[in-house]
């Protein structure tokens, strides 16, 4: 992918603060255009191409959160996946693409699946933010937990990342951060619409340790009084 390719799918997709069009650019085979399943051959190593498997998952750790990000396994290789995930302390998956394989023999393993699909390229309805949100306190809200949350999409750079993000965000840090930082443990992760998601539209869902009206029908479950306790600086 060229510098002049990049720079006109900036111009032509969502409009990008400065600082983010500069990111963007320094990394210019990591943007957008590219869908999950595009990508998952030609920038994700997994076990097929004779790279060790841990290099496939991305830890990314702040403060009690911990979360592996990672790309889709299959029929063949859910066994592998599962063994280095345990080895990690990964107690449950967050999938949040089309099924790749049998979820009951990740559960079998000890390791419960939760199904949160939503559509390639895209950011995540509020519904399933709050569902993710509510996995995260639930999993890390016990004082000294070293349990992890594995997340995944198809090739682990769009879908998964960004629910990872938008939990840092709710711990309290910034969003041009966040962006810096998981991307610092999965390169590429991100395209141009998720970054302006992130960055502009996505706004933090507890102000003053209150969740603010969401307009789901459902019940204030406490969750973001927990993150502010349990993800405090």
């Amino acid at each position: 992918m060229t510098m002049d390719f990049v720079s006109s799918e900036i111009e032509a997709g969502p409009k990008l603060p400065p600082a983010l069009i500069e990111l963007s650019i320094s990394k210019t085979w990591t943007l957008s255009g590219s869908s999950d399943q595009t990508m998952m051959n030609s920038t994700v190593p997994g076990p097929s191409r004779c790279v060790p498997l841990a290099r496939a998952m991305s830890t990314v750790e702040k403060g009690n959160m911990r979360f592996v990000i990672f790309d889709a396994p299959s029929e063949s290789n859910l066994i592998n996946y599962l063994e280095e995930l345990k080895l990690r302390n990964v107690t449950c998956i967050v999938r949040v693409c089309e099924p790749t394989y049998d979820k009951s023999i990740a559960e079998k393993n000890g390791i419960k699946v939760y199904d949160f699909a939503f559509a390639d390229g895209t950011c995540p309805p509020q519904e399933v933010i709050l569902s993710f949100l509510q996995i995260c306190d639930e999993r890390f809200s016990a004082p000294g937990s070293t349990q992890a949350i594995g997340v995944h999409c198809i090739a682990g750079l769009g879908r998964a990342p960004v629910l990872v993000a938008i939990a840092l965000i709710e711990s309290g840090m910034i969003p041009i951060e966040v962006i810096e930082f998981v991307r610092k443990h999965r390169r590429g992760a991100f395209n141009s619409v998720q970054l302006a998601y992130l960055a502009d539209t996505y706004k933090v869902m507890k102000r003053k340790g209150h969740s603010v009206e969401t307009g789901l029908k459902k019940k204030n479950s406490g969750i973001f009084e927990s993150f502010a306790r349990v993800f405090k600086k």
